[in-house]
């Protein structure tokens, strides 16, 4: 509990009258507020940016909010294309409701809506409007190396079946009432289909999950695909890539489609957006380019490149598909070997992997990338004793904050393997010279012992683990809840999962940006404790994550204490006399309460405290009250909640 004087009940009458006033503007995707804001009496307008911009699902979650619900279907009798709707929801508070549409729309019909220009516009005088418009659904590719399949389409509408990109969300413009309503973004097809981050696939189906390693799997299997590996083989296959592959975080959910064969696929897999791909359905799992382990990989590279690393993307994806295959013993070494023996081919002597411009029409970034970035990862293990790994490396520009450049990633190589590997790491990316391909033996000297791999696992709530510090309390959270301004102090358990001692590096995330850092050595299948904190400053939804666990945060605004009795310590005094007031405030609510408590003498203020309490707690508001002229008085309180 604190308390504080008038000055307190001053900002809370500022906040009260801020709240009657007009409404804010509304968040724009970058956490800024919207361009082109106008005040109308006391409605505000949030006009809608260009067509290129797009509002992420579920930005907003409010239960009077805007609703967008986004609708795919398919047009069989015009293969090609899709058709999308965009219905619109709102409250009665908002009105002129403003949208673009994607540049490629084409056949728009609206109920509602009216054009004016590129914008479309509707009063928001009805529940409900819909704008209907038709998008291009077909996408061609010429790819090159491991990955063609020999035809050109990325992605296709088949007529009975479509398998392409999830159009784009465009942000609407509104004017709104009171509180900015925002906007909630849903998705659903007409008929069966999925949709996911930024994959779409429209037709008959059926979808196998899993959970695994903090990861949902969904793995789609269309009618018209005639898969060649058992479904829960491809699934062991990927959440033990999972398990093994220690670069970061994972992504929550994972959406993997069979791709269907009966067209001409440009490629034998793809991955887009951050956890999105398909494969073909014919693929097999037991081969040195397993793509669906290599197109998994893709989801787990949360880095930017540059020319000079370029390489980087299909290089590390190559390889750790025939490593991690290797290791889930679906190949034996010899064909390992020589998936590494392939990146000394003739065809690749020209090939400098720091020039894109010496493997784009040789695939050379896939096939000579991948023995690099295999050797490297030996020449790690052995002079590190395998207390690190090229993961370690993929570990560390996965955390960096720009386009990761030459020097990040020898600086990254220096990091893990120390000034040793930095030449042939420097040699092997800068001229035509190649690795020699290891041996079994040397294979075995490397890779032998597992390395140290680390899990990082946050406390379950209710635990000890989980305590919170603030000016109202001390101690274990419990099912208490959070609120603003409050430090959650976390105990995270670090455990040697491999079977060598090794350097940990432990990197605690809100929302994808690091709030804390430890670091140590564990030996093998030993265990240790490091303690985070944060602080969260406002209320919200937030995502705790150590890249291997994850939990979400809720906090809210304190809530309003309670005002449960007022005695005066005598009925009766003499004039010039005082009499003492006590008012008990009382916090029955399952977080932190903060308010402002007063006490009135014929309704105007004589005192006033600002009380914070725990949950559970109670305190006393007490007053001196002179009474210079002989009469009755009638003593109130008021703030906080009766």
């Amino acid at each position: 509990m604190y308390r504080a004087g008038r000055r307190t009940l001053l900002v809370a009458c500022l906040l009260l009258c801020a709240l009657g006033g007009a409404g804010v503007t509304v968040a724009a995707e970058d956490g800024t507020n919207a361009t082109g804001r106008e005040t109308v009496g006391n409605a505000t307008l949030v006009e809608p940016p260009d067509s290129g911009a797009s509002l992420p699902e579920g930005q907003y979650d409010s239960h009077d909010s805007i609703v967008l619900t986004q609708e795919f279907r398919l047009t069989p009798d015009e293969p090609g294309q899709i058709d999308v709707q965009w219905q619109f929801r709102v409250p009665d508070r908002v009105s002129d409701v403003k949208t673009r549409l994607p540049e490629d729309a084409t056949n728009v019909r609206t109920d509602r809506f009216t054009r004016d220009g590129d914008v479309y516009e509707w009063p928001a005088d009805t529940s409900t409007a819909t704008i209907t418009f038709t998008m291009p659904a077909n996408e061609t590719s010429t790819a090159v190396g491991p990955e063609s399949a020999g035809g050109r389409l990325k992605f296709v509408d088949a007529g009975d079946w479509a398998l392409t990109r999830r159009p784009p969300v465009a942000k609407p413009g509104y004017r709104y009432r009171g509180d900015n309503p925002g906007v909630t973004i849903r998705n659903a097809t007409a008929g069966e289909g999925v949709v996911g981050d930024a994959l779409l696939y429209l037709g008959p189906h059926e979808t196998v999950e899993r959970r695994a390693h903090d990861q949902r799997f969904r793995l789609v299997v269309p009618e018209a695909a005639d898969l060649a590996a058992d479904r829960s083989a491809i699934l062991d296959s990927v959440t033990d890539a999972s398990d093994r592959l220690r670069v970061g975080d994972r992504d929550r959910q994972v959406l993997m489609v069979a791709a269907p064969t009966s067209v001409s696929w440009g490629q034998r897999g793809l991955q887009t957006g951050e956890r999105d791909f398909y494969v073909l359905a014919d693929e097999e799992l037991d081969t040195p380019e397993n793509s669906w382990v290599h197109e998994y990989v893709h989801t787990r590279q949360g880095f930017e490149t540059t020319d000079g690393t370029q390489w980087l993307y299909e290089a590390t994806a190559e390889y750790y598909a025939a490593l991690l295959t290797l290791e889930q013993d679906r190949i034996d070494f010899p064909r390992f070997q020589r998936k590494m023996e392939s990146g000394t081919a003739r065809q690749f002597d020209d090939v400098r992997l720091i020039d894109p411009s010496t493997y784009r029409s040789n695939g050379g970034n896939y096939i000579v990338g991948a023995l690099v970035s295999g050797e490297l990862d030996r020449r790690i293990r052995v002079v590190t004793d395998s207390g690190a790994t090229f993961g370690d490396v993929l570990r560390r520009v996965n955390r960096a904050d720009e386009p990761v450049r030459r020097s990040m990633f020898i600086d990254s190589v220096r990091s893990a393997g120390g000034s040793g590997v930095v030449d042939p790491a420097g040699r092997f990316t800068e001229t035509t010279e190649p690795p020699e391909p290891w041996d079994q033996s040397a294979h075995q000297e490397a890779f032998g012992a597992l390395p140290a791999r680390f899990a990082y696992s946050l406390p379950d709530r209710g635990s000890d683990g989980v305590r919170v510090r603030s000016e109202y309390r001390e101690g274990q959270l419990g099912e208490t809840g959070l609120v603003a301004g409050e430090t959650l102090v976390l105990d995270v358990a670090v455990e040697n999962l491999g079977g060598s001692a090794g350097e940990y590096d432990l990197a605690v995330t809100v929302d994808g940006q690091r709030v804390a850092e430890r670091t140590g050595r564990l030996d093998a299948d030993a265990t240790a404790t490091e303690t985070v904190e944060h602080t969260f400053e406002g209320p919200g939804s937030y995502t705790l994550s150590t890249g291997e666990d994850s939990r979400t945060v809720r906090v809210r605004e304190p809530a309003p204490p309670v005002v449960t009795d007022l005695v005066a310590a005598r009925e009766g005094v003499g004039p010039g006399e005082s009499v003492t007031l006590t008012a008990t405030v009382e916090n029955p609510a399952d977080r932190p309460a903060d308010g402002t408590v007063a006490i009135t003498r014929d309704g105007e203020e004589v005192t006033s405290e600002r009380v914070g309490l725990a949950p559970g707690g109670s305190a006393d508001v007490t007053a001196s009250v002179s009474l210079s002229e002989p009469g009755t008085y009638q003593f109130g309180r008021h703030g906080g909640r009766e």
